[in-house]
């Protein structure tokens, strides 16, 4: 696997940069970017891959739901058994013959019948692992066709990609923001998650189409054509891989903001603590603007995971055929 001298990293501040010069996002601080993606070296990545594909690796059952059984319905409505079983034992009775003993036999009997019946039901339902990301063991180890830029010795430039968005996520899930009340995350964590899914499943269509090419073995005119098609493939996934970066150095701003905001939340704090504990000084009447301005980050911040999930979606949606 070639080595790139360019990491991915500088990548994706090479790309953050580009998108504020083009007007589509506000001017990042390359600094404090290439201070938060210090810890997404292609080790960190690779092992953030592995942990996002581990349901994959290990697939894990997903819990079947249990009709529950005549028994435990019974235990839970006893009026309504008592009842059902006296209506029962009488028609039972009545088919019979009048024989009460014969009717409660009969009843023993249907109830045995609808409780084997109903184990057989729960036993034939199979649990099904059904994986998060389509990735497949050893994914990140695979030979593929050509180089995209960012690429390590390591592993391949799409599991790595995946592995620093995921650990970028993981940086946003850990910021004291996400824990603040005074800004709400609940629904921006999951669009988030969202555009996580969606990075990998379209860095997985690179990764797989790179995979399978096949280099031509003749210079015939089928050989000659072939490598036409094969160069046009190469030349849309090229592409698209440069708009999967800039996607991914939009999460990576997304999650320098979030930093960014966990200290004005810890001057909020502070100075909340500088005027409860005025010694008698008086306390200002006038409005607040901090309130103001953390309810324009939470619009920022609105603004920002809506665009990440738009960006997403529309990468993702590139023919790559």
């Amino acid at each position: 696997m070639p080595t790139n001298p360019v990491g991915m990293a500088d990548h994706l501040v090479a790309m953050s940069s580009a998108g504020a010069r083009s007007g589509l996002r506000p001017a990042p601080d390359p600094a404090a970017l290439s201070s938060l993606l210090s810890h997404c070296e292609p080790e960190n990545a690779r092992d953030a891959f592995l942990r996002f594909t581990w349901s994959n690796r290990t697939p894990q059952p997903h819990p079947v739901a249990q009709t529950p059984g005549p028994w435990q319905w019974c235990r839970r409505h006893p009026i309504v058994t008592v009842v059902i079983a006296f209506l029962a034992w009488a028609f039972t009775t009545g088919i019979a013959g009048g024989q009460p003993l014969a009717g409660l036999a009969l009843l023993v009997v249907l109830g045995g019948v609808i409780y084997w019946l109903q184990r057989r039901a729960n036993s034939e339902k199979r649990p099904a692992a059904a994986p998060m990301n389509p990735w497949p063991y050893g994914a990140e180890r695979i030979p593929a066709y050509g180089s995209l830029a960012g690429e390590s010795t390591l592993l391949r430039p799409e599991a790595e990609l995946v592995g620093v968005a995921v650990l970028l996520v993981e940086t946003i899930q850990a910021s004291p923001v996400v824990r603040s009340d005074l800004i709400y995350t609940g629904t921006l964590l999951e669009q988030i998650n969202a555009s996580l899914y969606t990075i990998s499943h379209q860095c997985h269509r690179i990764w797989w189409i790179r995979s399978s090419l096949e280099k031509p073995e003749s210079t015939s005119d089928v050989g000659r054509a072939l490598q036409a098609a094969i160069d046009q493939r190469v030349q849309r996934v090229e592409q698209n891989w440069r708009e999967l970066l800039g996607n991914v150095a939009q999460l990576a701003e997304l999650a320098a903001d979030f930093d960014q905001y966990a200290k004005v939340l810890r001057d909020h704090a502070r100075h909340h603590r500088l005027m409860a504990d005025g010694y008698g000084m008086p306390i200002p009447s006038a409005p607040d603007p901090q309130w103001q301005y953390l309810q324009e980050v939470q619009a920022n911040l609105s603004a920002q995971v809506g665009f990440l999930n738009d960006t997403a979606v529309r990468v993702s949606a590139v023919d790559l055929g």
